[in-house]
């Protein structure tokens, strides 16, 4: 057989390598004289990557982890499901995430399976895990006494046995929700389980596609999977509820990095449906039973009920550059304020070009200058015959507010659109009344020749 240039350039390779010509020239004689098959490279081998999965995954790496589960959690999970089920639960992650068609999922969902549909509320979005239908049935025997060994294959689970099977996965999703579920803000529900993909073809869009990860599990010798099937809109939905920041993406890297030092910090919200600017003048006459108009103002009280409608705006600065814009939603039957996140808002100012230097205050700017005033009034001489006329040109915000909510800041990073937030006070109370974040009185909405007012009911100087 004559070598071709490629044969004829391994052999001259391989010679030049002293450890492959000492004792083995017999066996490179037969390697080279039989003819040898190389497979053909092609690109139609390779898995398809469309430019959706590549989007999908860029914004996924905004919000999540690169692992989808802390590496120690279902360890833990597993673990707590060892007295029940006599044994114990090992797993590894399978494949890389996917993202797949309906019609792909379909082929993977092979009835009669355990198809578990888990709500994520306040959202609106299901995610659903298929669980092996093979290994939940060995772990059902052996929590009823068996052995595990001879297990019943291709019929769907009893009632009994769903019932059975239902309580251990209620122990998985009660560790689930104290640990990723509470940091996330969303509350974990089974809502069923379904023996085939077609028990839900009613409530899924043929059109959607689904993030995929899939996770192999091992007990007693038995072989089995569990994969997550999670609508690719939920993660969507998730990054929209983020505030778009102005700041650069390495700074934004930076302070998601660095948010643990101040996580636990305990922050307060202020829920208000209206501002108005007072005069100094205005502001020192207010009498009981004054009604001041104010402006774009959303909140009302219903008239069948009397409770809050209508929208707030929920921030956590007395200047802030972003606010929460909130759906008043109350009840009767329920003893607080309730607020739905409708969309995040940005409400900041221009910026000042001005400075006010205050390294020589060692307390509150206010506090400080009036303690020096009582201390030492010969000191100061007023000038109000001069600046009085500037100083009534100071404005006073009176705000209208509605309530207040107190957390941490890890809370703000998880809230949601859609998430419903309880404030610590009644529907039914009038709102408070504040002036440089203190209340000074107390008043209710009345309308004033078709606009908005508010009739001060109480004042506190």
């Amino acid at each position: 057989m004559t070598p071709t240039r490629g044969q004829g350039c391994c052999r001259e390779i391989l010679h030049s390598i002293p450890e492959c010509r000492i004792g083995k020239t017999h066996v490179l004689r037969v390697y080279m004289d039989q003819s040898i098959h190389i497979p053909t490279y092609s690109f139609q081998q390779l898995p398809t990557v469309t430019r959706e999965e590549i989007e999908f995954f860029n914004r996924w790496s905004e919000i999540a982890p690169a692992e989808l589960l802390p590496p120690d959690l279902p360890t833990q999970l597993f673990s707590t499901l060892e007295p029940f089920i006599h044994g114990s639960i090992s797993w590894e992650w399978a494949t890389s995430s996917r993202i797949l068609s309906y019609q792909q999922v379909q082929q993977f969902c092979v009835p009669p399976t355990l198809l578990l549909q888990i709500a994520l509320l306040p959202m609106d979005q299901r995610v659903w895990v298929e669980f092996s239908p093979h290994l939940a049935r060995v772990m059902l025997d052996r929590a009823l006494g068996g052995s595990g060994s001879n297990v019943e294959e291709g019929i769907p689970l009893s009632e009994i046995e769903k019932g059975i099977f239902t309580y251990l996965i209620l122990k998985i999703l009660r560790g689930l929700q104290e640990t990723w579920g509470n940091q996330l803000q969303v509350e974990l529900r089974l809502e069923g389980i379904h023996a085939s993909l077609y028990a839900l073809q009613d409530t899924i869009s043929q059109s959607t596609t689904f993030y995929h990860k899939e996770m192999r599990l091992q007990y007693l010798g038995q072989h089995g999977f569990a994969r997550l099937y999670s609508p690719t809109n939920l993660v969507y939905e998730m990054i929209n509820s983020l505030p778009q920041l102005h700041n650069s993406p390495q700074e934004y890297d930076f302070f998601r990095q660095k948010i643990h030092r101040v996580a636990d910090t305990q922050v307060q919200g202020f829920l208000r449906v209206g501002t108005v600017d007072l005069s100094e003048a205005d502001f020192v006459g207010l009498q009981t039973d004054d009604i001041i108009l104010i402006q774009n103002c959303l909140a009302h009280r219903r008239e069948e009920d009397r409770l809050w409608g209508g929208e707030g705006m929920l921030q956590f600065s007395e200047h802030p550059y972003y606010a929460l814009r909130c759906r008043l939603e109350n009840d009767a039957s329920h003893p607080q304020m309730q607020i739905r996140i409708e969309e995040v808002v940005e409400v900041g100012e221009p910026p000042m070009n001005g400075t006010l230097d205050r390294s020589e205050y060692q307390m509150d700017e206010q506090q400080a200058a009036a303690s020096e005033y009582m201390e030492h009034p010969e000191e100061h001489e007023e000038n109000f015959d001069e600046m009085g006329p500037v100083l009534s040109d100071v404005p006073v915000p009176l705000i209208a507010e509605l309530g207040r909510i107190n957390c941490r800041a890890r809370d703000i990073m998880y809230m949601r659109v859609g998430q419903i937030l309880e404030l610590n006070r009644s529907p039914h109370e009038p709102l408070d009344l504040v002036v440089q974040g203190q209340s000074i009185g107390r008043g209710e909405l009345v309308e004033v020749e078709g606009k908005i007012g508010i009739r001060i009911i109480s004042l506190h100087r």
